[in-house]
């Protein structure tokens, strides 16, 4: 995530019709976009947390969800991460070109530093350390924190390896402009905008897919290179993203998807589900890319100064939500009700509270700088 992607928002909110030339408006419908993927953040490891499938390496909590719970919850999350994580990268990589246009390489790069690089060491040698000792002490461990660690400085950037990722990928875009010199050219205004048609977005899909295909019969879904804590099988999906934000950026794509490829590509959404997995994974991303962008621009290119504050803290938010919502289930540990009851009811207040505590803590100097 960049400050682009989840910087203060210090605009009004101008409706569609009323904002100026491409690269210049303030797009109020991708920070709204942006509140909508983090709090899918929170509720997908939530979930994990109360016995949904899937990876969360701090806290499971005893017993087994019912069976249809599981069944519904891990469907949902399995399309949730067929494209949140890719359309992150691909809106942090949308306002890529205009941050280093407008900055220069060395400014670009310090600035790409300070935002991604201070809070992924942070967590790592802060915040991840301090889950696992809150976890440790809730067991019975009675040591002292350095004591979980001997010998050793731990680094485990935990769900960070996003703006891990988005750092390396920051800094290859850097270098790629270096070496090709490349002059910026504005890219269009909204009215002449024209975003590919739905046969090269379908094919782009099958493209990705395939080549994910490959990548996992070497590497399968599921394996982390650690202590990166990089999921490679994944990373195809994650690279083409990025670039698609970058060329969308140039060409204006975002202003140029009519309404119709929304609808067309819900359908093919609910069709791709009987798909293999791999093609249809990325197939279901793009699908859902092309449904969310639209919708929002339709429907919620808006803000009020609630939602404002919500959009002002997403980053705050990502980076703090473990450090919320593992000590929440540890207190809430000793209510003995259904494991899908207790996320349903518990989820809300998770959500409610990662995004306060992302408020409080934005309000300390020098932290609005970095979140």
């Amino acid at each position: 995530m960049t400050s682009q992607m989840v910087g203060t928002n210090r605009a009004v909110a101008q409706p569609a019709a009323r904002v100026r030339a491409a690269g210049t408006a303030h797009l109020v419908y991708v920070d709204n976009l942006r509140i909508l993927l983090i709090v899918m953040v929170i509720v997908i490891h939530m979930a994990v947390t109360y016995g949904a499938t899937g990876t969360w390496g701090y806290y499971v909590e005893p017993g087994e969800m019912n069976a249809v719970a599981v069944v519904l919850i891990s469907l949902a999350g399995a399309v949730g991460t067929t494209f949140f994580m890719g359309l992150f990268f691909m809106i942090a990589s949308y306002f890529t070109p205009r941050s280093y246009d407008r900055k220069g390489p060395r400014l670009f790069l310090v600035d790409r530093l300070i935002r991604l690089g201070i809070p992924l060491l942070f967590y790592a040698v802060v915040i991840d350390p301090l889950i696992n000792y809150i976890r440790e002490v809730y067991f019975g461990f009675r040591g002292l924190p350095w004591e979980l660690f001997p010998g050793r400085i731990p680094f485990a950037p935990g769900p960070l390896w996003f703006v891990e990722t988005l750092l390396v990928f920051s800094l290859l875009y850097a270098l790629w402009r270096l070496l090709t010199r490349r002059a910026p050219t504005p890219p269009p205004a909204d009215g002449d905008a024209k975003a590919p048609g739905n046969v090269a977005i379908a094919l782009f899909g099958l493209a990705v897919g395939l080549v994910s295909f490959v990548v996992r019969i070497w590497v399968p879904l599921g394996w982390w290179l650690e202590p990166l804590h990089l999921e490679i099988a994944a990373m195809a999906n994650y690279a083409a993203l990025f670039v698609i934000g970058i060329v969308a950026y140039q060409r204006n794509w975002l202003a140029g998807l009519r309404d119709s490829q929304g609808r067309t590509w819900g359908w093919i959404a609910v069709i791709g589900l009987s798909l293999f997995y791999s093609v249809w994974q990325q197939l279901m991303c793009v699908a859902m890319v092309v449904i969310l962008l639209v919708w929002f621009r339709k429907r919620f290119n808006h803000q009020s100064p609630f939602t404002r504050a919500m959009s002002d803290s997403t980053y705050a938010a990502y980076v703090l939500h473990p450090l919320v919502i593992v000590p929440l289930a540890l207190v809430l540990s000793p209510m003995r009700m259904e494991p899908a009851l207790k996320f349903v009811l518990i989820t809300p207040l998770a959500v409610a509270l990662c995004f306060l505590a992302a408020y409080a803590v934005r309000k300390l100097p020098l932290v609005r700088d970095v979140l």
